[in-house]
């Protein structure tokens, strides 16, 4: 028995803890599939190994779960200084004085990024405790349905090693039906570290992007702004090929256009079996203060004071 499987059975000796472990490395994707595979409860909860959970903080997840079943509902997330593991208490009122913290957004060149949640957000809810909506999720700590979870297709099983899960898990629960939120009762501590501390195997040149997956570009549909994309992996950008030659008017500037992405037909279904709305409503719905680049920009170029000019 291993230190951690003895550590386990001394702590938890009643089995309620269990460990799974795969005979391969599967990267955050394929274990969390795993994990939710081996799950029989009414909510899937995942965390990353390097949380610290607070007091109390998994009741307001469940209980916004069975309020509304299609809430994808996410803690707000304070950070533990990965050399000291002390915790930081981020900042917890929003210009209404009411308590909450950022919510998760997106940046054009395809990032997770946070935001301060726009005023209609904090003022639609009735109480200062109910959970506040957001455009994305930061991906390591959140609590779904695990009925909803299969339902809006759980992960996209294509998508490799780490990264851009989030979003496009994010643009399809919104798409589809459902809402991502923040209970602004439950507060867990993430690290956030400067590097990777484990290396990725040598056909992924960088972890997988949301851009590793074409359900991104599925989901985001023929509403899609011009996306800027400068990165190297190998893993499956050719998708981003089939949506540039299926949508010519959309301009996808990739520096990699020869790898092939694999079948991507499965996740095309879904979203018509799920009759999901086009990311262009998710944009003039949900997103509504977003900025656009195509739209919100009246010129291009350079500004030179007169004195420069000549």
């Amino acid at each position: 028995m291993s230190p951690l499987q003895q550590y386990i059975a001394d702590t938890w000796p009643d089995g309620i803890v269990r460990l799974f472990r795969s005979e391969s490395r599967l990267g955050l994707i394929g274990a969390r599939l795993m994990g939710a595979s081996k799950a029989s409860g009414d909510v899937l909860v995942f965390l990353d190994a390097h949380c610290e959970a607070t007091t109390l903080w998994i009741e307001p997840l469940l209980s916004r779960i069975q309020e509304s079943p299609t809430s994808v509902v996410c803690p707000i997330i304070h950070s533990i200084n990965d050399k000291t593991l002390s915790f930081i208490y981020g900042p917890m009122r929003t210009a209404d004085g009411q308590l909450t913290s950022n919510t998760g957004t997106f940046t054009w060149s395809g990032h997770f990024s946070w935001e301060q949640p726009p005023s209609w957000f904090v003022s639609s809810r009735n109480l200062t405790t109910d959970p506040i909506k957001s455009l994305t999720m930061a991906g390591g700590l959140f609590a779904i349905s695990r009925k909803y979870f299969f339902h809006i297709g759980s992960y996209d099983s294509a998508m490799e090693i780490w990264g851009g899960e989030n979003l496009e898990m994010s643009f399809r629960v919104w798409q589809c039906g459902g809402s991502i939120e923040v209970a602004v009762c439950s507060h867990v501590g993430h690290i956030f570290r400067p590097i990777h501390p484990y290396g990725f195997p040598s056909k992924y040149s960088f972890h997988s992007f949301l851009l590793s997956s074409i359900s991104y570009c599925i989901f985001l549909s023929v509403s899609l702004p011009q996306i800027i994309v400068t990165i190297e992996t190998n893993n499956l950008l050719h998708k981003l090929q089939l949506i540039a030659g299926k949508f010519p008017s959309r301009s996808l500037h990739l520096t990699a256009m020869s790898v092939d992405g694999g079948d991507v037909s499965e996740r095309i279904e879904l979203r018509q079996r799920l009759h999901c709305k086009s990311f262009d409503w998710f944009i003039k719905n949900i997103a509504t203060h977003k900025f656009i680049f195509t739209k919100n920009v009246t010129a291009y170029g350079k500004v030179f004071p007169p004195t420069a000019a000549g």
